[in-house]
This record gives C-alpha cells, sequence and structure tokens, in this order.
C-alpha cells in the first residue's frame, strides 16, 4: 500500500487471528453494523485515515456517509449500496439494462411454489429461504423466482465508468437445512465457457457505467443449462472472494482496491494471463452443527481461520470458522476441503457427530 499506517480492523466475529495492529469488537445485529460503530471508528481514527467496507451497511448505508466524518470512506457512495439492497428496484435496474436476473417482486405471488423469500437490507446468504416454507412472511420481505443452474460469482475491479473481470468462482453449498442459500464459501478462480465469461464482461461494464462504481465488486449469478447467465445479486464493495484471487493482482487485491478508489483508474492493477498462478483456491464456511466452547484449545489443522477466541460460545448453525487450501483444480479442492471439513467436525464431541446430516459434511451435493 502506498500509505505506511497502522491497520485498525473493526471486526463483528471476535475472531481470534486477526491480523491487524488493532483489532476493534462491534456487535453485529442481524449480520449489520449498529450506530455504535460510529463511535467505535470515530475513537480510533487520525486525520487522513482511509475507510475500506464489507458487508454490514447494507440495512443502514447512511452510515457511511456519516463515517466520512471520521474518515476517507473508500469505494461506492452509498447511493449504491441503497440501491443494491432494495431488490425490487435492482432487479428493475437490470431490466432497463437488459441484463437477466430472476422475477423479482414485493407483492406475495399466488403460488409460493418455485420462489425464494428474502429480506431486504441483508447480506450472507442466512436470510434466503423457499418461501413454501415461510409462508407469513414480513412487510420487510421480498419474493425471488429460483433460478435452475450453478451458482458463481465474479470479482470485478471498477473504475472511471469501465470495468476489468479479475476471475469467476463456484459458490458452495452450504448443507444447513434451515439455510440452504448461507453463504459458505467458494472455489476459484475457475475456467467457464468463453460465452459465459464474455456475458459477465459485458454486464460488468454495464454496470460500472451505469452506477459508476469504483473499487472491487462482486456479481452473484447462475449459469442455467443454456449456459445463459441470469444475475441474481450486485455487491458494490468488498466480498469475501477477494481473497481467491490473490495471484491474479500486481501486488494484492486491498491495495488494487485502495489505489483505485484514490484514483479513479482500474489499470494496471491486473496481472497479465501469463503471470498468474494456474493453482486454484479454496474456502469454506464452517457451521458448528452443536453449541461449542472451550475452542481456543483445541489443536486447529493447518489451513484454518477466522478462529474462535477464549470469550466465545457458538451457538449451534453459527460460523464455527474457516478452512482455506491451495490446490491443483476444482476437484482437487472440492476433496481437501471435504478432508478440512472433517478434521474440524473430529474436534467436537465423537457423540454430536450422529446428529449431522451428511448434506452438511462439505460438498457432497456440490458435484
Amino acid at each position: 500500500m502506498h500509505r505506511q499506517r497502522p491497520v485498525v480492523a473493526v471486526d463483528g466475529f471476535l475472531d481470534a487471528d486477526l491480523n491487524a495492529d488493532e483489532v476493534a469488537q462491534a456487535t453485529l445485529e442481524d449480520g449489520q453494523f449498529p450506530l455504535e460503530i460510529l463511535e467505535i471508528i470515530s475513537k480510533r481514527s487520525r486525520p487522513g485515515d482511509l475507510l475500506a467496507y464489507g458487508s454490514g451497511f447494507e440495512a443502514h448505508p447512511e452510515l457511511l456517509e456519516r463515517l466520512q466524518a471520521s474518515a476517507q470512506v473508500l469505494g461506492n457512495a452509498p447511493d449504491a449500496i441503497r440501491l443494491c439492497a432494495d431488490p425490487v428496484r435492482l432487479s428493475d435496474r437490470f431490466a432497463k439494462l437488459g441484463i437477466a436476473g430472476p422475477e423479482t417482486r414485493s407483492q406475495l405471488p399466488d403460488s409460493l411454489k418455485g420462489w425464494l423469500v428474502k429480506k431486504e437490507g441483508r447480506s450472507g446468504g442466512c436470510h434466503v429461504h423457499p418461501a413454501s416454507r415461510t409462508p407469513d412472511s414480513p412487510s420487510s420481505c421480498y419474493w425471488q423466482r429460483q433460478c435452475a443452474g450453478t451458482p458463481h460469482s465474479a470479482l470485478f475491479l471498477a473504475g472511471g465508468r469501465k470495468a476489468q473481470v479479475v476471475g469467476i468462482s463456484e459458490l458452495l453449498p452450504s448443507g444447513k437445512a434451515d439455510a440452504p442459500y448461507a453463504w459458505s464459501g467458494a472455489i476459484g478462480p475457475i475456467k467457464v465457457l468463453p460465452k459465459v465469461f464474455k456475458q459477465v464482461q459485458w454486464m460488468a461494464q454495464i454496470l460500472a457505467r451505469d452506477l459508476d462504481l469504483l473499487g472491487l465488486c462482486g456479481i452473484d449469478f447462475i449459469v442455467d443449462s443454456k449456459k445463459e447467465v441470469q444475475v441474481v445479486d450486485l455487491n458494490p464493495r468488498l466480498v469475501a472472494t477477494c481473497e481467491l484471487y490473490a495471484d491474479s493482482f500486481t501486488s494484492d487485491y486491498m491495495s488494487a482496491h485502495i489505489e483505485t478508489c484514490l484514483t479513479g483508474n482500474p489499470d494496471g492493477h491486473l496481472a497479465p494471463a501469463s503471470e498468474r498462478g494456474q493453482n486454484v483456491r479454496g474456502m469454506q464456511v464452517i457451521y458448528a452443527p452443536c453449541p461449542v466452547a472451550g475452542a481456543e484449545n483445541w489443536a486447529w489443522p493447518a489451513g484454518t481461520a477466522d478462529l474462535p477466541n477464549a470469550k466465545t460460545s457458538i451457538d449451534a448453525g453459527q460460523p464455527l470458522c474457516t478452512v482455506r487450501g491451495h490446490y491443483h483444480d476444482a476437484d482437487e479442492a472440492h476433496a481437501g476441503l471435504q478432508d478440512l471439513h472433517h478434521q474440524i467436525l473430529t474436534l467436537l464431541n465423537p457423540d454430536s457427530l450422529h446428529s449431522i446430516s451428511s448434506g452438511c459434511l462439505a460438498h457432497e451435493v456440490a458435484h
């Protein structure tokens, strides 16, 4: 990075291994930052500090405006977050731009079959369920048609009303019966058909130009049986899959994001294809199958990160840790992550494993 300044991380998950000069604890409310984030950052900021943000502001994008009093907020303006947190408005914008995506509505469909119900202003996917399971959804919900196909995510770098696709990853199933669409990780970069990549590049370019996007952003999409792309979501901010593309930048993804946000120019940050590594990276969130306490004393296997600290008690169904690895291809990545998942589960009381469904064990449904 161009400035040698201490790195302060604001963390809502109490990870014991977060790599920063200082870690500030924040409380998350349904995955979102509350008002206390303003005080947390103002107490630790100095003139000239830069603030790069990820998820956690979808429900209250106005907090980003108020944070400008404490630091220079990098990335897209709150209006972009506000638009993407309103799925009906975003779907309408997609349609006007000629971007294909599933039908989205704010009114309850006549028949719930084939529909998903989601909460506005949320991230992470835990709020997404088949509509037939939750017929009495609150007014803050919306409905989206299910798309048959394979879920993917694309990372792109935007600036100057243009976009460069960094790469595409395969999204992994959660294996959680109560939250089948929860964020669970990804494998990438993967190779896709030229037809698919061309569609993604075009969509990223159209969105960057129309919304004047800035910095690293993500698109979640489905590739259907005809190899057509259906865009499900746009995340105009840093996303979790950034770490899969360490070999894709001339420096690192955070430097690329910061410099692009400061200059508005995305050029020169992506490594030529001939200089990029050929390995595939994989990351998977491990959800606790039962309540967990005292996990800080475990002998964690290599490749494990986002570890709970001594003060943390984890409820069943909550994130326990993340497993990561480098692999030769996607098939090896699936197998490697599954092995790491099993190693984590063996650290629990063996009696607890009897209650874990086979769908929870890594990626048996991913192939």
